[in-house]
């Protein structure tokens, strides 16, 4: 029997007008409520969430001296500040400070003593090399016995030597320890003022001579304007960034050193003019190896801090010791001392590499490894001296007898001394037949009072300041050299030898050691083998000794397998492992290339003419416009173009350029008033990746000595403060 249960139909209700009324204006105001928030944060996103503001600033001494201020990236979104004796290290995301440390004073060393102990140290290497070379060849018996007495006598040097480098104070000797005995002055008696031997009396009351006393005073004046110059040309040197830049920095060189030539004249001839004092008697003797004054870069490299990021350790150079902080706590962990001013540093893991001067013609190589103890080296390495040398705007290959370089990878450390075999310099043009006609019709064509006028004759005026000089013959370093490569840590590693014509240069990646002289290029690894040599499409310009050594802009780097090298004409790509070429770029004078968290690359160029790479000092050439390219790295081919900045920086998606604009009045100030320094007006730009075009700019009345990005924070580093700008925009 199935039972049938009826199913009871519900009755359908209908909206009524007032519902239906209500939802619509429910939904209506939802949806006005949207595009109002959308329209909005739009508005906010565009007039003010996407623009840079200040985030954080860290103030410095107002009358600091900003030679003896550094900025560097340490990882990911920290930053570190030296300035005014102490190290902040800086988290720009958060914009606090993770910790500030105090960097401990450095002792100040007798220079007498020092030089002394260098020297000993210099000796005690060069024996030491020189008893491994021995060993290795013993024969018999009497030439063993020999050798054991050697060594004996060179151990015996070598306590005594590091007995008195223990010694308490001994570095740090008062300024009155070395200097003679001061005696009680002897009030003179009858007999010395009214007869016999006037001598005591006159050395109480010297007779003054006219020039002795107009000599005195014109050098105590110029002391002050020595240190005048001196901070100017620092200064000036640590922001060229630009051409023009560039030129104020060797101008501000060449006026200090022609200012230092005329006071060491004076003070020579105020010396010859002085009566004859008793020779003093010092406790400590001259270093053999002090040949001269320290060499120009030395002077100054005392007072530029460097820095190194050891895994867990930070190590900060500054003047004669590496201070060793804690990562996480600002702890001091070391402090080395070093030989004398630092020149280069480099860091591999937890090890820091610094070269030092040992004297004017010596250099100390110091391995800093966490947990262990330091191991020095000495070498006498040749004075080091600028590749070129100047006279006025003229500039002449400065090739030396024996010179020697140092570089670093993983944690080894590259000795090459470099002996010249054949000296050979060539001479060419140096100034474009017919470029005056070209600058004259550029002049007479730009609108009157214009920048492209003023620009034309300060070409001209240049170009005729160069013929006048003797400076309009460009001269190149063709010598032959003779290059050899050791290892000062690893003696088992063998010697490399080879001959090589042109300036020769070092260069270091991560695993590779580089070395360029003329078109050639090769590349050594750890072991001091070539594994590869190519030809390049363009001799390398000359850098500085030590450009890249420590974090500076470099126009070569290496990852993934490729080695992208910037010679005078091309950046090419090279496969690390075998020098074959992937692709080149063709662009005269690139001089940066960065690249973003996507792997692509920005590279920086001042665009000049090809005609450059042969007439060097040709002022016409001055106005090409620098570019900045983004490529792709696999292919080599340009995504985009954009002109007018003139440095790049790039972190993760994020791209920023920085431009420094010039009026008329600005370039006839430099041309007709050199001493007034140019009014600074700088601009820093975020980039869009897909375009080049600038998302937001941020105006600055003065130039920033340094520049980090950190994703969507910038960090500038001025005289007087650190300054970190944010912006949400992408």
């Amino acid at each position: 029997m199935k039972l049938v249960v009826p199913i009871k139909e519900l009755p359908v209700s209908s909206p009524t007008p007032a519902k239906r009324g209500r939802g619509f204006w429910i939904l209506a105001a939802l949806i006005a409520t949207v595009l109002i928030a959308a329209v909005l944060g739009g508005g906010w996103y565009y007039f003010f969430g996407r623009k840079p503001k200040v985030s954080m600033t860290v103030g410095l001494e107002l009358n600091g001296n900003a030679a003896t201020r550094g900025l560097w990236s340490v990882g990911t979104g920290e930053v570190l500040l030296v300035g005014d004796g102490d190290v902040h290290l800086i988290d720009t995301a958060s914009r606090k400070k993770k910790w500030t440390a105090q960097i401990p004073k450095s002792t100040t060393p007798d220079p007498a003593w020092q030089a002394t102990m260098n020297a000993r140290f210099v000796r005690l290497q060069a024996w030491a090399d020189e008893l491994s070379r021995k060993r290795g060849s013993l024969t018999d018996a009497e030439e063993i016995i020999a050798f054991n007495a050697d060594a004996a006598k060179y151990h015996e040097e070598l306590t005594a030597v590091l007995a008195e480098a223990a010694k308490p104070n001994a570095r740090a000797a008062s300024a009155t320890e070395h200097q003679p005995e001061q005696q009680p002055v002897r009030v003179p008696d009858a007999e010395d003022v009214f007869g016999g031997d006037r001598s005591k009396v006159d050395r109480l009351h010297p007779i003054e001579d006219m020039r002795l006393q107009l000599l005195a005073d014109r050098i105590r004046k110029r002391e002050g304007k020595l240190g005048a110059l001196k901070s100017d040309m620092i200064l000036k040197k640590g922001r060229a960034i630009t051409a023009v830049q560039k030129v104020a920095a060797t101008d501000a060189e060449a006026r200090y050193n022609t200012e230092l030539a005329e006071q060491q004249n004076d003070e020579e001839s105020l010396a010859k003019l002085k009566p004859k004092e008793p020779t003093p008697v010092v406790t400590a003797q001259r270093a053999e190896t002090e040949d001269g004054p320290p060499a120009f870069d030395d002077e100054f490299a005392s007072a530029s801090p460097k820095a190194a990021i050891c895994k867990d350790r930070i190590w900060i150079i500054e003047g004669r010791h590496a201070v060793a902080f804690d990562r996480n706590s600002g702890a001091v962990k070391a402090d080395v001392g070093l030989a004398g001013p630092a020149r280069q540093i480099f860091a591999d893991g937890d090890t820091a590499i610094i070269v030092a001067s040992a004297g004017a013609s010596a250099a100390q190589i110091t391995k800093l490894t966490a947990n262990a103890q330091p191991q020095a080296m000495y070498y006498s390495t040749g004075r080091r001296e600028p590749a070129f040398t100047f006279s006025g705007r003229s500039q002449t290959p400065n090739v030396q007898d024996l010179r020697t370089e140092f570089s670093a990878v993983g944690g080894s450390p590259l000795r090459v001394d470099i002996r010249l075999k054949e000296k050979n310099v060539t001479a060419r043009d140096a100034i474009k037949p017919g470029s005056e006609k070209e600058l004259e019709a550029a002049a007479g064509g730009a609108a009157a009072h214009s920048a492209d006028e003023m620009k034309s004759i300060a070409a001209l005026i240049r170009n005729d300041a160069a013929r006048l000089n003797g400076s309009a013959v460009g001269q190149m370093d063709d010598s032959t050299y003779e290059i050899t490569l050791r290892r000062p840590f690893d003696p088992a590693v063998p010697e490399w030898n080879g001959i090589l014509r042109g300036r020769v240069q070092i260069f270091s990646t991560p695993t590779l050691h580089l070395i360029t002289a003329g078109t050639k290029l090769l590349a050594f690894d750890r072991m001091n083998k070539k594994i590869w040599e190519a030809v390049l499409g363009s001799p390398v310009p000359i850098f500085g000794g030590d450009t890249g050594a420590d974090g500076s802009p470099q126009p070569w780097f290496e990852t993934g397998g490729r080695l992208f090298f910037a010679d005078g004409a091309f950046l090419t790509a090279f496969d690390s492992a075998s020098g074959q070429v992937a692709w080149r770029l063709p662009s005269v004078g690139i001089r940066k290339v960065v690249m973003d968290g996507e792997g692509f690359l920005y590279v920086l160029s001042g665009n000049s003419r090809v005609e450059s790479l042969t007439f060097a000092m040709d002022a016409s050439f001055g106005d090409s416009v620098p570019i900045t390219l983004r490529v792709n790295p696999a292919d080599g081919k340009i995504m985009w173009k954009v002109e007018k900045y003139q440095d790049v920086w790039a972190s993760g998606k994020d791209v920023y350029a920085l431009r420094e604009s010039q009026n008329p009045h600005d370039i006839e100030e430099q041309v007709f008033n050199r001493d007034k320094p140019a009014a600074a007006r700088v601009k820093l730009y975020k980039l869009s990746r897909g375009s080049g075009n600038p998302l937001w700019e941020w105006f600055q009345p003065r130039r920033p000595f340094a520049v980090e990005a950190h994703g969507k924070s910038v960090a500038l580093l001025f005289a007087e403060e650190l300054q970190i700008i944010s912006s949400i925009c992408w």
